[in-house]
């Protein structure tokens, strides 16, 4: 199985040669565009009418090969509802059992085509595609998406089928930045727009990760400036106006910045981010993404310390990551990545991470107040007394060390100036004849 990075998305050995492809990447958009290539490689020529959107068709071929169509689709019980109107293509998907029951039978057009979820498959299903992988079929097409680490890590070491030529494995999960502007201004194209490498840089720099909303805001820009060929700068500036995109690494980014005044101020910006992101996830999951990020930033932040990663200055990720030990769960993490996150390891001392990292870890259970009171002592722990962030992180109680066990009360003076002495006999957790002045 030949294993691709972000770069197979436009290697022509995965299309010319891929008859099962395993797409690992939770982007959607970068996944589709592979999709669409080889949705279009499935779709074969036998029914094609028209080279061009704007190319006219001869009907009365037209109605031949539409009649003929039908013939077949009766014969064979063969349906074409999801195919490409344009060309009359077969593109639709197969369902994954019906495709392992087709896929040795020559198709009438094109190859037989299924893309499926490896979620969405059942053990049966997964079994079957653990031994089809090891002999796939010249005249099918199988995508499956696998979004968890876990199983795409599992797929990659398959000792069984890393040498069949026709299966492969591409990660789409992180784009490297020159590939990321190609990208971009290759959909600009398609819309028949030019942009300005500024602009272009400004639109990857303002959108960041959030990789599914680029086709919704290069529609927009184009959309915005029908009457030029060119986008500028300030095209793309007036047309990301109001993409408020916040990614976690945004967040802790935000984290990591030293307070000004020690007092809580709203218009901070790391609580518009932590809104934004309270918008599409809940307080927990924030929290548990937070976990597993602040962990890594401490073993980030013990190797800057030790001097093994440099903080200032250009380096080889790679010969870094050589100085670290076996086994360190950082080293094999992408260049571009190890790079950005050692960046935000250094912006706040070791102690930092670790009072973070005992914030997040307090809350337990499923109640969803915790998780958000925790999220706003993380932002605020900077203004927090000793004695408050102690108590954050539970290592004190301030509220039961001070509270004092009454035991007898004393009369007060308007008490005594009434006359009136009173002792209260023993009470929970007092010892007789012992004896507490109240006043009234």
């Amino acid at each position: 199985m030949a294993v691709f990075n972000f770069s197979g998305l436009d290697d022509e050995r995965v299309y010319s040669t891929g008859r099962v492809v395993i797409i690992c990447g939770t982007h959607q958009v970068f996944n589709n565009m592979m999709i669409d290539r080889f949705r279009d490689i499935a779709a074969g020529e036998t029914f094609k009418v028209g080279q061009s959107e704007n190319e006219s068709v001869d009907l009365e071929e037209f109605n031949k090969q539409m009649k003929l169509r039908q013939e077949i689709e009766e014969e064979f019980g063969f349906s074409d509802s999801g195919g490409n109107k344009r060309t009359g293509y077969n593109t639709s998907s197969l369902d994954i059992g019906r495709f392992f029951e087709v896929c040795s039978v020559p198709p009438i057009s094109g190859k037989w085509y299924c893309c499926i979820s490896y979620d969405y498959m059942n053990k049966k299903n997964k079994d079957k595609f653990e031994k089809y992988i090891k002999k796939p079929s010249q005249f099918g097409i199988l995508i499956v998406l696998m979004p968890d680490f876990k199983d795409k890590k599992r797929y990659r070491s398959m000792q069984a089928i890393k040498s069949n030529p026709n299966t492969h494995l591409v990660d789409l999960g992180y784009p490297r930045r020159g590939m990321l502007d190609a990208l971009v201004a290759k959909e600009f194209s398609n819309h028949g727009k030019k942009v300005a490498e500024a602009g272009l840089s400004l639109f990857v720099m303002k959108m960041g990760n959030a990789y599914d909303l680029y086709g919704e805001a290069i529609e927009k820009i184009a959309r915005q400036n029908e009457d030029t060929d060119t986008i500028t700068m300030e095209m793309i500036k007036e047309g990301l106006r109001g993409y408020d995109v916040v990614s976690l690494d945004d967040f802790i980014f935000s984290l990591c910045k030293p307070m000004v005044s020690k007092q809580v101020v709203p218009r901070r910006r790391v609580y518009k981010e932590a809104k934004s992101l309270l918008r599409d996830y809940t307080a927990r999951e924030i929290v548990s993404k937070l976990k597993y990020k602040i962990n890594d930033m401490i073993v980030y932040r013990i190797h800057i310390n030790n001097g093994n990663i440099p903080i200032l200055g250009r380096y080889n990720a790679e010969k870094v990551k050589q100085r670290l030990p076996e086994n360190c769960p950082i080293s094999k993490k992408p260049d571009v990545i190890f790079k950005r996150e050692a960046y935000m390891a250094s912006r706040t001392s070791l102690g930092d991470w670790y009072y973070m990292k005992l914030i997040v870890e307090t809350p337990k259970g499923w109640n969803e107040t915790t998780y958000l009171r925790a999220l706003y002592n993380l932002m605020n722990r900077q203004t927090l007394s000793n004695d408050r962030l102690m108590n954050v992180i539970g290592v004190k109680n301030t509220l039961e060390e001070n509270l004092v066990a009454l035991n007898r009360l004393y009369c007060t003076e308007w008490w005594r100036n009434h006359d009136r002495t009173e002792k209260i006999e023993e009470s929970e957790g007092v010892e007789e004849g012992q004896e507490i002045t109240v006043e009234q």
